[in-house]
């Protein structure tokens, strides 16, 4: 996962990388309020981004769904996916960025786990 601090910089980046990409999809993550921009192939580093900035400042609201709705994800998938599985990438558009590429807002959401323990002392 990259990191950005202007948008500029992190579409330069994914155009440079769409054509070359071996990877299903990039994603492009935003945070409304930190003008940081994330560039990654694998939705697990985004949430992890978006975890760890939870527990940096996220704790305030104490509400993990609010802090994921100040993110924004953008994920940039071949065309053919959407021939292949339209009901997923029914909101996918065509990116100027590629022509073998679409381009979709993806959701973000957090949740709260919980944990127990029984211990006898």
């Amino acid at each position: 996962m990259k990191r950005f601090d202007s948008i500029y910089e992190a579409v330069r980046h994914i155009k440079r990388n769409l054509p070359e990409d071996t990877h299903d999809a990039i994603f492009l993550m935003f945070h409304e309020d930190k003008d940081r921009f994330y560039v990654a192939d694998d939705t697990t580093d985004l949430e992890n981004q978006i975890e760890e900035d939870f527990h940096l400042w996220g704790y305030e609201s104490g509400d993990p769904e609010k802090h994921a709705e100040s993110y924004k994800v953008w994920s940039y998938v071949l065309s053919e996916n959407k021939e292949r599985y339209p009901a997923l990438y029914a909101g996918h558009k065509r990116t100027p960025l590629s022509k073998s590429h679409l381009r979709g807002e993806i959701n973000v959401s957090g949740e709260i786990v919980a944990s127990f323990s029984v211990s006898q002392w």
